[in-house]
């Protein structure tokens, strides 16, 4: 299946159809870039051509890969802070409220208590160690076992080389051991080019196979690649991004934060396939 949020089209496509279109990233030139036809290899070329097209016409109909402004009015689904943000941030919020960082520890425990204080769910990334009550908590691996009892939902967070992403056997290890939340992040994303993120993606294509099946057999565990910064999250404050951020259809998967293009890419597409997941979930 293929969604497209901005335009509301969804369609069931084939399998090189939907394989290409994980791939693509707008501007769609007019014939198909050499890239793509190195990935689709195992396909027929002349197949591989009238696929390209025929995507061509959907994004060229409004279908597909549609661009919308950002509109500065939507409301945000998540109040993304920082351990330096002020508290003041905290004013007039009802969504979900996300700590990306514990850096500044004593100002991170405040943010915890207001929020908590209001009654917001709270979700803490942890990245320096504290007691920071929340509803869900992320730390690193290798503490894991020493805050596992540290809030009502205790996660994993772990990293991976964007060159040689492992990710499958590191998410399907941590869930063996009944740990139902994980978060994977790049060591060295600078490492990777735009338009160099076939193999990051087809390995979170293969993550999303596994999760999909331990849906199936009542184990779900969530997987959080690029932790919260996706799902309509709205711009912070003091923040500018850069235009390309408009054909990102309101959703904001960086959060508002700089990014290479490399990661916007792969941002978007991880959205993409948790949204995908979640249908496909449902039926």
């Amino acid at each position: 299946m293929v969604l497209d949020e901005a335009s509301g089209y969804t369609a069931a496509v084939d399998e090189i159809t939907y394989k290409m279109l994980a791939y693509l990233t707008t501007p769609l030139p007019a014939d198909c870039p050499s890239a793509i036809r190195y990935d689709m290899a195992k396909y027929d070329s002349e197949l591989v051509d009238k696929t390209y097209q025929d995507i061509l016409a959907q994004h060229k109909a409004g279908k597909l890969y549609t661009n919308v402004p950002f509109d500065p009015d939507r409301p945000m689904t998540h109040c993304m802070m920082t351990s330096v943000s002020p508290l003041s941030t905290l004013e007039g919020v009802t969504c979900p409220v996300v700590l990306c960082d514990t850096h500044n520890t004593e100002h991170a425990k405040e943010i915890c208590a207001a929020a908590k204080e209001k009654g917001l769910h709270l979700t803490v990334l942890m990245t320096e160690e504290g007691d920071f009550p929340c509803d869900r908590l992320l730390v690193e691996e290798n503490l894991y076992s020493r805050y596992k009892t540290a809030a009502p939902t205790v996660g994993v967070r772990f990293s991976y080389d964007v060159k040689a992403p492992k990710i499958l056997d590191r998410v399907t290890a941590l869930a063996d051991e009944g740990i139902t939340l994980i978060d994977a992040y790049p060591t060295n994303p600078d490492d990777r080019a735009a338009g160099e993120q076939t193999t990051l993606i087809k390995e979170l294509g293969k993550v999303a196979k596994e999760l999909f099946l331990r849906i199936k057999e009542g184990r779900a565990v969530e997987f959080l690649p690029f932790a919260w910064q996706c799902r309509n999250a709205k711009h912070a404050e003091a923040v500018f991004c850069h235009e390309r951020c408009l054909t990102c259809s309101h959703r904001m998967h960086c959060g508002g934060r700089a990014l290479s293009y490399a990661d916007c890419e792969i941002k978007r597409a991880c959205a993409d396939a948790q949204i995908l997941l979640e249908l496909t979930a449902e039926k």
